[in-house]
């Protein structure tokens, strides 16, 4: 079976391993080009603790500054893993998603033992400043990278889709079900999607993903990255 990722390239790469050791074939189609600013000074002083709500936010960090000091706490495993990758040893990881990791670490850590550092890019799904402010935490949100939209389709991705070839394509964002969706509808290929799963990592992706007409519209049972593979089976 065929399976198209329109994950960012260096996600991508990661993702098709694994879908490559269940026996499968890929297809990658990203639908976002992440860009790091280079220029940006960070300054962790007085910060208690990182937070990545993704694994490009702690690549984008790494690139520019050296510190690994400081206890990171990561939206999910998979970003967990680039994080202890890139050299960080006191690494936590939450259950998948922003609340999860909001929640994580409200329990945690104090609001009176410093300032917490959200790195992202300059779009987020959710503003996780917004929910650690409740409890009463001083939430600074860095903004580290972007994320610029893929303004076509491969080749690969068109015939693919013409001919029926795929299986299911991978979504791992609202975001990223939209702007595919966007190009689905600009090459007139709908009624291709038929044939086709959507296979999606929450409720909102899928709820975007479903705007078109798929053959099926599944959802991962948890927000993570073993959830999302076991939805590769027939």
């Amino acid at each position: 079976m065929r399976y198209l990722i329109t994950r960012p390239e260096e996600d991508a790469a990661q993702l098709a391993l694994a879908v490559r050791a269940l026996g499968h074939d890929v297809l990658i189609d990203s639908m976002l080009r992440i860009t790091t600013f280079d220029d940006v000074q960070l300054d962790t002083d007085g910060v208690q603790a990182l937070l990545f709500s993704s694994a490009n936010g702690v690549r984008a960090f790494s690139d520019i500054s050296l510190n690994r000091r400081v206890p990171v706490y990561t939206v999910g495993e998979a970003s967990a893993a680039v994080a202890r990758d890139m050299g960080f040893r006191r690494v936590h990881a939450a259950g998948g998603d922003v609340l999860a990791l909001a929640q994580l670490v409200s329990a945690a850590l104090k609001p009176e033992d410093g300032i917490l550092m959200h790195v992202s890019g300059t779009v987020v799904a959710r503003e996780l400043k917004d929910l650690l402010q409740k409890d009463g935490f001083n939430v600074f949100r860095v903004r580290l990278y972007e994320s610029e939209p893929a303004t076509c389709l491969s080749a690969s991705t068109i015939t693919s889709f013409s001919k029926g070839e795929l299986e299911g394509v991978l979504f791992y964002s609202p975001r990223t079900a939209q702007i595919f969706a966007d190009l689905i509808i600009e090459n007139r290929l709908v009624e291709t999607c038929r044939r086709i799963r959507a296979l999606c990592l929450s409720e909102a992706v899928a709820e975007v993903a479903d705007s078109l007409p798929w053959r099926s519209v599944k959802v991962a049972s948890a927000p993570d990255q073993a959830a999302m593979l076991a939805l590769l089976a027939p």
